[in-house]
């Protein structure tokens, strides 16, 4: 479901599951992630970034990039019912030149508090 952006209904569907069960091993994935991952991502130092800067300004002719952003938003639950009963999550990641992680973040369904 994340790598291809289906539906739970139709990830379920071509697995053989149902769809809750794809929602709730997305769920499980992406908690257990985030519990492992995020001792290696951080803001790099300031001499981090001036070489980030300019690897992106030598690569791809940007001057004071700091990185590349994508945002997603990850729901769990049924998309049939009522969206008020989903959970779901705001995930914003940023890479470097080198396709490295740099900074994920995220927030939870309807709050604007970070969960990191």
């Amino acid at each position: 479901m994340l790598n291809s952006g289906g539906s739970p209904v139709t990830v379920g569907s071509s697995l053989g599951v149902s769809e809750s069960t794809v929602s709730l091993v997305t769920q499980v994935f992406v908690e257990a992630m985030w519990e492992r991952a995020m001792h290696h991502c951080c803001w790099p130092g300031s001499a981090q970034v001036k070489k980030i800067k300019r690897k992106f300004d030598k690569i791809h002719g940007l001057p004071n990039c700091h990185g590349i952003v994508q945002t997603a938003h990850i729901t769990f639950g049924s998309h049939s019912g009522d969206h008020e009963e989903n959970d779901s999550m705001l995930m914003q990641a940023m890479v470097d030149p080198n396709m490295r992680f740099t900074d994920i973040w995220l927030w939870s369904s309807g709050s604007m508090n970070q969960l990191s």
